[in-house]
């Protein structure tokens, strides 16, 4: 279900067409321990899960750097300033060991001329988080905001070297206290994208899964008065 209201969370913030004639296209959803790209594949729902995300991606980076990864709880350590070569091992570490290898029904989706990827979130999402270091603010905040690999790459190389305060000043909105996620989760998302042949991803802001809900007819059946 949760793949489900992903996918349906991610289409209510798109342009028509309409939902039933959205295929090809996958959204993708990536929080705190995982990641999620759900699509329709001849009628059914498909999702494939890995078991990355921000936080586990910067306990990586942390113990490639001989740091102690700490929670929120915990005052939380971080990465800053992250070197090029911290970077290219946390990279090496994602690609050998970490990132499961993608579906075949995935990779044949995305070969799909025209096929769209959508990544969906709120203010600290992993795309909001790329779009507030790309692009200008009117475009961080809902559809219109188009994620390159180039352009996240380039948003990584500015961001190396930096310390949380100057990651803090160089970004175009707030960044709400997580300067420390601000590389893993670009490296992240640039070794996804890379792995998976997308050239460039739609960010649509969302409240999480709270839009897919209001969608789904099971959710919302009438239940019979005793």
């Amino acid at each position: 279900l949760e793949g489900e209201l992903g996918y349906l969370s991610a289409c209510s913030g798109l342009p028509p067409p309409p939902l039933s004639d959205a295929e090809p296209l996958a959204s993708w959803d990536s929080g705190g321990g995982s990641f999620q790209i759900s699509a329709r594949v001849g009628g059914a729902l498909r999702v494939w899960e890995g078991p990355l995300g921000d936080s586990n991606v910067t306990a990586t980076l942390l113990g490639l750097q001989g740091k102690v990864f700490a929670g929120a709880s915990f005052g939380r350590s971080t990465p800053n300033p992250v070197s090029a070569q911290e970077a290219a091992a946390l990279v090496a570490r994602l690609e050998g060991e970490l990132l499961p290898p993608p579906p075949p029904w995935l990779l044949s989706l995305l070969a799909i001329p025209g096929c769209r990827v959508v990544g969906f979130g709120e203010r600290t999402s992993i795309f909001a988080l790329a779009a507030s270091l790309i692009l200008p603010n009117d475009e961080t905040a809902g559809d219109g905001g188009f994620l390159t690999v180039d352009s996240v790459w380039r948003a990584i190389e500015l961001s190396l070297g930096k310390s949380d305060a100057q990651l803090a000043e160089a970004s175009n909105s707030p960044l709400f206290d997580e300067e420390d996620l601000v590389l893993p989760k670009l490296l992240l998302l640039h070794t996804l994208m890379r792995r998976l042949g997308v050239k460039g991803v739609r960010y649509v802001r969302t409240m999480g899964n709270a839009e897919g809900v209001l969608l789904p007819q099971p959710l919302w059946t009438e239940v019979p008065a005793t």
